[in-house]
């Protein structure tokens, strides 16, 4: 896969000019994890190959407001389709604030906009492999999103061990929470401004030359959104 990081937290940590010591060690421990995990299942099945795609991202350039915008960890599968979310989050504070660590919150919110921006590319720029999770069969889903205190290095081990398995009917509440985001329960939360950025970026990428027919999504409803 052409855009594995694998081989950035295998280098140096004093080259990962973009990451403090502290940030390049959690991912790495993380990587090695799913790494671990992924060797153990039947790699004659290539869809059991895991490889991190992202390590520290925002849905589009510059629409990174806060601290709280940016994504951590992204792992795919070869499909393009199935997807593993990881955020990292310090101590929490003693501001009084529970937003700043509301950290189910947060990575629900980071796994419904990831979901918004792979199905946005999908439909509208025809982009990638028509995902799984668009079934309307819960038991279908292959989004996952949970997240991980920056000091314990460690997922919560149920994170993976869903993935071996069905479905559970109702999400896994132990803490770290684990997501499972399904067309039921996914919340749209892309704004125009950041639509209008994606239009922007794929176009200047050619990543699709011909002029795009469909109406912008930002005139449609959310569920239109699923129909295209």
């Amino acid at each position: 896969m052409s855009n594995d990081v694998t081989q950035k937290f295998y280098s140096d940590p004093a080259r990962a000019t973009d990451l403090d010591r502290g940030s390049f060690f959690v991912r790495k421990s993380i990587i090695d994890d799913v790494a671990k995990w992924s060797e153990g299942l039947d790699q004659r099945d290539p869809t059991n190959n895991w490889i991190p795609i992202l390590y520290r991202y925002e849905i589009v350039k510059t629409s990174a407001k806060r601290t709280t915008d940016w994504g951590d960890l992204v792992f795919a599968n070869p499909t393009l389709s199935e997807f593993l979310i990881v955020m990292i989050f310090d101590d929490k504070c003693h501001c009084g604030n529970i937003s700043h660590h509301d950290y189910d919150a947060l990575t629900k919110d980071a796994a419904d906009r990831f979901f918004y921006l792979l199905t946005y590319l999908h439909n509208v720029w025809k982009w990638g492999n028509s995902p799984r999770w668009f079934t309307l069969i819960e038991l279908d889903v292959r989004i996952r999103a949970t997240y991980t205190p920056r000091r314990k290095f460690k997922l919560n081990p149920e994170f993976l061990a869903i993935l071996k398995k069905n479905e559970p009917e109702k999400p896994i509440t132990s803490k770290p929470q684990v997501f499972l985001v399904a067309l039921s329960t996914f919340v749209p939360r892309l704004t125009p401004s950041e639509l209008e950025k994606i239009d922007n970026m794929v176009a200047q990428d050619n990543m699709r030359q011909e002029k795009r027919q469909e109406p912008s999504v930002r005139d449609k409803s959310a569920e239109d959104v699923f129909l295209l």
